[in-house]
C-alpha cells in the first residue's frame, strides 16, 4: 500500500513510551498547571548545537514553557549535557529511534503544553520568539497554527535569507517554514502525528494534511527562529522531492502539473550535482 495511515495521537506513542522508554523528568515537576508551550528538540550526536538551542530557549523572556529533548541514542556528550540540572531540560529520553518523525512523535506524546514548538538541535530561537507567539495566540480569531518567518544562518552564525510563511504556495513546496510554527496540541489530537514513512518531508506532509483537514492558520513576518543551513532536507534533496510529490498526490490529488514540476526540480538538482561532481574532480588530489 502506497500510503499508510497517519499515527493517531496520543495513544500509539504514549503507550510505547510507558512500555519501553526510560523517561527522565526534573525533580521540580509536576507543575500546578500545564505550560503554555512545549518546546521539543530531537537530536542525535549534536551536543554543541543542542547546547546552543537550549541556551536560546533559556534566554527567552517568556518563561511559561517546558523543554522536552528526544535523543536518538547519542554517543557524544549529549547525555551528560541532559543530566546536568543547570541546563534546565524538563523531560528527556535517550534511546534508538526510527528517525526524525519517530523522535518528534515521542516528544509530542510527552508534551503537556497548549502549543507545541519544534526547536531542532543546531537551530536557535530568536529573542522574544515565545512572547511573540503568545501575543499572536491571544489576538484575533482562534488559530490552530501560528506561523512566522525564519532566518537561515551559516555555521558561524552569519545571517542569510529570510523565509516568511505563504500558505497560498503550499501546493508547490514547503512555503510555511516548519521551525517557525507553534502548533496547537489539540491539532495533533485531531489529525494525527508525523508519518514515519516520510523520512525527510514529514513537515510538508503534516502541513498539507492540516490545510486539507481545515486547520486555521495565522501568519506573521516576524523572525522567530535562526535555522542553520545544512540540515537533513538539504542533504537529502532527491528524497525530499520524492516525498513532496507523494504528499501532494495524497492531499491534492494527482494533477498533470505535478509531474512536470517534479521533473523540473529533479532535473535542476541533477545538473547541480553533476556540476559539483565535475568541480570536485578537477580540484581533488589524486
Amino acid at each position: 500500500m502506497l500510503f499508510r495511515p497517519a499515527l493517531r495521537f496520543p495513544a500509539d506513542y504514549r503507550r510505547l513510551l510507558e512500555r519501553g522508554s526510560q523517561v527522565h523528568r526534573r525533580n521540580d515537576l509536576p507543575r500546578s498547571r500545564p505550560p503554555c508551550f512545549s518546546v521539543i528538540t530531537a537530536t542525535l550526536n549534536r551536543a554543541p548545537g543542542l547546547e546552543r538551542a537550549i541556551q536560546s530557549l533559556q534566554a527567552q523572556d517568556e518563561r511559561d514553557f517546558e523543554h522536552i529533548v528526544v535523543d536518538g541514542g547519542s554517543t557524544d556528550a549529549t547525555v551528560g549535557l541532559l543530566q546536568d540540572a543547570r541546563v534546565g531540560v524538563d523531560v528527556w529520553v535517550s534511546e534508538r529511534d526510527a528517525g526524525i518523525s519517530d523522535a518528534l512523535n515521542k516528544g509530542v506524546a510527552l508534551a503537556s503544553g497548549e502549543w507545541i514548538v519544534l526547536l531542532h538541535a543546531d537551530d536557535r530561537l530568536a529573542p522574544g520568539a515565545l512572547r511573540h507567539w503568545k501575543q499572536m495566540a491571544r489576538s484575533g480569531d482562534e488559530a490552530d497554527v501560528l506561523s512566522c518567518a525564519i532566518r537561515f544562518v551559516d555555521a558561524d552564525g552569519l545571517p542569510g535569507r529570510e523565509v516568511a510563511p505563504d500558505p497560498g504556495r503550499m501546493a508547490r513546496g514547503m512555503s510555511m517554514p516548519h521551525p517557525g510554527m507553534a502548533v496547537r496540541r489539540s491539532l495533533y489530537e485531531r489529525i494525527g502525528l508525523f508519518r514515519t514513512d516520510f523520512r525527510v518531508a514529514m513537515d510538508y506532509e503534516f502541513t498539507l494534511r492540516a490545510q486539507k483537514l481545515g486547520a486555521r492558520f495565522r501568519c506573521d513576518t516576524a523572525v522567530v527562529v535562526l535555522m542553520q543551513m545544512g540540515g537533513l532536507s538539504d542533504r537529502e534533496l532527491f528524497r525530499s522531492r520524492n516525498e513532496n510529490l507523494r504528499a501532494r498526490i495524497r492531499w491534492l490529488g494527482l494533477r498533470p502539473w505535478m509531474i512536470a514540476h517534479y521533473a523540473r526540480e529533479v532535473t535542476r538538482l541533477g545538473r547541480g550535482y553533476l556540476r559539483w561532481s565535475t568541480l570536485s574532480g578537477l580540484f581533488s588530489k589524486k
